[in-house]
């Protein structure tokens, strides 16, 4: 696959529109064909879920055949069965800058009687390479069970469990204690605040006990109690228009009275 050209206006890329065709259709088609044996993708839906998509992002999909063989064999009784395989070079072209341009190789094959070979092979490898182009799932079962097993089938988030429950409780502790200034009554109060505040954080991410917070969670918790300690324990700003305290004058340096002063005579 090569990518060649570059936009020079401030429009989307080509991969930045391919990207948005990738997120409008979707990661999921149902199997809506009934074959003789097995349910398939029919290349009218692909065809019709992305088309739509390319349009509105400025996308045009070239169609080159590179390469052909035909092999013919006898079938049953007097027919012939020609299989038809083709290399094919698809090149993605975003339409407000034709030289910015993606290729991508495809392989079709079509088995047919008569003349239709090559439009079957044409066919497969449009649809199978627009499928696995944009990472397209196409199982048998509904879209919601479909998430669902890929849902389970992620490995489960690592929780702070009980050891990170404590850790946070100790550290709730330390910071309503500076932000008491060390005062007990106080300390309490600010305590009760800040349990607040993490009932409101593990609220917000569903979960019910602190130690089912994940380790991102709880990461994120300890940096807004550590960031509040950091602030209680600066020392507080001195006010702007605080007076200085003057320096005591030198005794050498006070004013003599005129009396004082002998006579020059």
């Amino acid at each position: 696959m090569a990518a060649t050209g570059a936009t020079t206006s401030k429009s989307p890329n080509l991969c930045q529109r391919l990207l948005a065709v990738q997120k409008a259709v979707g990661s999921y088609l149902r199997k809506d064909h009934q074959g003789h044996q097995f349910q398939y993708v029919g290349s009218s839906q692909v065809l019709g879920t992305i088309r739509e998509a390319m349009d509105a992002n400025g996308l045009i999909l070239s169609v080159s055949i590179t390469g052909h063989s035909l092999v013919t064999k006898w079938s049953v009784g007097d027919s012939k069965e020609h299989l038809t395989e083709l290399d094919i070079v698809f090149t993605w072209i975003n339409v407000d800058d034709p030289l910015d341009r993606m290729e991508w190789h495809g392989y079709g094959q079509g088995l047919d009687t008569g003349e239709k070979g090559v439009g079957k092979a044409l066919t497969y490898a449009e649809k199978y390479g627009l499928l696995k182009f944009f990472h397209i799932a196409t199982d048998k079962d509904d879209p919601d069970a479909f998430q669902g097993r890929v849902d389970a089938a992620k490995p489960p988030e690592r929780t702070i469990g009980v050891d990170g429950e404590k850790a946070l409780v100790s550290l709730v502790g330390e910071v309503a204690s500076a932000e008491a200034l060390g005062d007990p009554a106080n300390t309490k109060l600010a305590q009760a605040a800040l349990i607040e505040v993490v009932k409101e954080f593990k609220s917000l991410h569903g979960a019910a006990r602190t130690a089912q917070l994940t380790e991102i969670q709880g990461a994120a918790l300890r940096q807004i109690l550590e960031t509040r300690r950091e602030k209680a324990l600066q020392p507080l700003p001195r006010p702007d228009d605080a007076p200085e305290t003057a320096p005591e004058p030198d005794p050498s340096e006070y004013p003599i009275p005129e009396e004082a002063v002998p006579d020059a005579q």
